[in-house]
């Protein structure tokens, strides 16, 4: 692939055409049959290929695009406008595919209505023939897609995507953030930054550079929003790509936020944590926590015993053979072993100066899973509930403040056919990103939340609540604040 000055103006005509075809996230799954774009599998080559029908021009993009066939050269031609089909030249997107027949020699992502461009995930008996990338740009994965979808999406002034890949994560930020830098040690991934800025019509925003990390001699200053998906796989073999021997990368990210973000500025990092035998959850953390002064919020949408976690990170992105695989499986597992490693917790790291001029910078862990969509402005919204409940040492310090429940909290009563009493048990549950499965409610607690109605402030429903428990409000207000807080915290209810 290649990009002149000339192509940058006109890339926008591809987008547009994926977009017309109806190109997205949604559609090309459902159209192959898998839960997400980031499932299909080579395997199934064969099955995707079936679902396809032959007079559908969104079915011979996905041909294209995703499964890597090649196509008559009349058929492509026919499937794009002029403007379009002639930067697809231009730039050596569409390359041979044999007689009187094309291809694609890059794969193309849909991601929140954007289109990014992408070495191939694998190898197909059409592209073997050609000299693979010296440095291949990482396809989206489940990671890109859930810093994608999980980045808080305020408008700021300046941002900053390390370990950019194909800039997936600045190209998106380009549409809330005028200035945003992407860096990456692969002069490649800068190249395919460049193109794909462009094709979402972006590139008088974003600037791509090659460096390493914060050393790069583009970035410079402070930081509104600091994105970076690194290489997260814990791995004794560091000659493999794409792979963190010992978290290192993700320590110098973190480790020079507290430098580069502004003081309002938050981070936002895809990562894994490793769970070691006889330790603590948030021991991973707790070191940056005190010497950065963060405050911290680890998503976590996933953890993995070791040995599952080994056997499906183990695959080498671009080739492999069978028996190289199996001895890098067995050296993993004993070097795994050996460190003590139990479980990995893959998610979204968030991380923020500490503003509070007397609270502690805090770490919270809250369960999770991969968002179906943009879930930024709810994850926002908690981020900001932990910054103010998190410092509170008092029921006062929230006296005059209003709590409401979060959006799609609900409180929902179940009778346990199993119990001959037939008790009644009530419980607040919310489908959002950020709840921990449900919240048991005593009937005082209940009496609490189904007075938060949005009016009342918390000496208000304080109040109330001893009215119906006959109760001293002085009695009620310690009993109700440590609630107050961990309904606050576990994401049920906004204070």
């Amino acid at each position: 692939m290649r990009l002149f000055s000339d192509d940058i103006p006109r890339l926008p005509a591809l987008r547009n055409r994926f977009r017309d075809l109806g190109y997205t996230e949604e559609t090309v799954a459902r159209i192959l049959g898998i839960p997400e774009v980031t499932d299909i599998r080579l395997d199934h080559y064969p099955v995707y290929r079936r679902r396809l029908a032959s007079d559908v021009p969104l079915h011979d993009l996905i041909r294209l695009a995703v499964l890597q066939d090649a196509l008559p050269a009349d058929r492509i031609r026919s499937l794009f406008p002029e403007e379009a089909f002639a930067v697809l030249e231009a730039t050596g997107v569409l390359v041979a595919g044999g007689e009187k027949a094309g291809r694609f020699g890059v794969s193309f992502y849909p991601c929140l209505d954007h289109l990014f461009a992408t070495d191939h995930r694998f190898r197909t008996p059409l592209g073997d023939a050609d000299e693979p990338p010296v440095e291949p740009v990482m396809y989206l994965g489940p990671d890109s897609y859930l810093l994608a979808r999980t980045t808080i999406r305020d408008e700021v002034e300046r941002a900053l995507d390390l370990c950019t890949g194909s800039g997936v994560q600045a190209i998106l930020a380009a549409r809330h953030a005028p200035q945003v830098t992407a860096i990456d040690l692969n002069p490649r991934a800068v190249l395919f930054t460049q193109f794909n800025a462009a094709l979402n019509g972006v590139a008088d925003r974003v600037l791509a550079a090659e460096g390493d990390l914060y050393g790069a001699e583009a970035v410079s200053g402070h930081y509104d929003l600091i994105t970076a998906n690194p290489p997260f796989v814990p791995n004794p073999n560091p000659s493999l790509a794409y792979r963190d021997e010992t978290g290192q990368v993700l320590e110098q990210i973190v480790g020079g936020l507290k430098a580069r973000l502004t003081r309002t500025g938050r981070a936002q990092i895809v990562t894994t944590l490793i769970r070691r035998r006889g330790r603590l959850p948030s021991d991973p953390i707790e070191k940056w926590r005190a010497r950065q002064d963060l405050n911290i919020l680890f998503l976590n949408v996933g953890t993995d015993p070791a040995s599952g976690y080994v056997v499906a990170h183990n695959r080498r992105p671009f080739g492999q053979k069978w028996d190289d695989y199996v001895k890098e499986t067995d050296t993993w597992l004993n070097a795994y072993e050996r460190a003590g490693i139990e479980a990995v917790a893959g998610g979204v790291l968030i991380a923020a100066p500490n503003r509070h001029p007397n609270g502690a910078p805090w770490i919270v862990e809250q369960a999770g899973r991969m968002p179906k969509g943009p879930v930024g402005e709810a994850i926002g919204s908690y981020f900001q509930c932990l910054e103010r409940v998190r410092p509170l040492l008092f029921i006062e310090e929230i006296w005059d403040r209003v709590p409401e429940p979060a959006e799609g909290a609900e409180l929902q009563s179940q009778v346990d056919l199993a119990d001959p009493d037939r008790r009644v048990k009530t419980h607040l549950g919310s489908p959002a990103v950020t709840a921990r499965g449900v919240f048991a409610l005593t009937s005082d607690v209940a009496d609490l939340v189904f007075h938060m109605d949005g009016k009342r402030t918390v000496a208000e429903i304080v109040q109330k609540t001893a009215e119906i428990q006959s109760r001293e409000p002085e009695e009620v207000a310690p009993e109700i604040f440590p609630v107050l807080l961990e309904l606050a915290e576990r994401g049920f209810v906004r204070i």
